[in-house]
């Protein structure tokens, strides 16, 4: 370590870093919802082509449901990392707003960062293992579509792994005494 550095300098490094680390979450988020609005743009333009050829041509192109089902998880997958920052997951708010602001703190701490990061994480585990064994195993879907179903599988797995990083940033944040409001500003600032 260099022997000009005190602990202070450590620590405000670190903090810059995390804050960084921020901005760049918010702009993957970003994306993710362009995504997601992709998703939802093509689940409604299946749904309607389907709608379209039942009624005016007494035929079905039998991949509808399946497809809109992947949209649906690949939608619900990528706003999961939006949410965790977000902080809109399980609260009881009846419950956390009756309590002083030190105790709301450790109670985020505990449960809403390192419970569900460690929850989150096994999440993680599973889904890597479930989409590298239907990849290695060519497995498809038994329908009519016969999709490789490694690929709505790894869009779960970017999901859960890109709410890990978010989460493992919010332990940071919070390790490191960073408020909420230092976080908006230096991302309002660019950084």
């Amino acid at each position: 370590m260099n022997a000009g550095w005190t602990e202070q300098d450590i620590m405000n490094a670190c903090k810059r870093l995390v804050l960084k680390i921020d901005v760049v979450l918010e702009r993957v988020d970003s994306v993710f919802i362009i995504l997601s609005a992709v998703a939802l743009t093509g689940m409604f333009g299946l749904i309607f082509v389907e709608i379209i050829s039942r009624k005016l041509f007494d035929t079905s192109i039998h991949i509808a449901m399946e497809y809109s089902e992947y949209g649906l998880a690949f939608i619900a997958m990528l706003a999961l990392a939006g949410v965790t920052r977000g902080r809109e997951h399980l609260q009881v708010g009846v419950l956390v707003d009756r309590l002083k602001e030190n105790a709301q703190k450790v109670l985020h701490f505990v449960f809403s960062l390192v419970l569900f990061f460690a929850y989150n994480l096994f999440l993680t585990y599973l889904s890597y293992i479930l989409f590298s064994e239907s990849y290695h195993l060519g497995t498809k879907s038994q329908t009519v579509g016969h999709t490789p179903l490694w690929i709505p599988q790894v869009v779960v797995f970017i999901g859960l792994l890109s709410a890990d990083i978010r989460i493992l940033n919010d332990l940071l944040k919070a390790a490191l005494g960073l408020s909420g409001d230092e976080t908006d500003r230096t991302a309002e600032e660019g950084g």
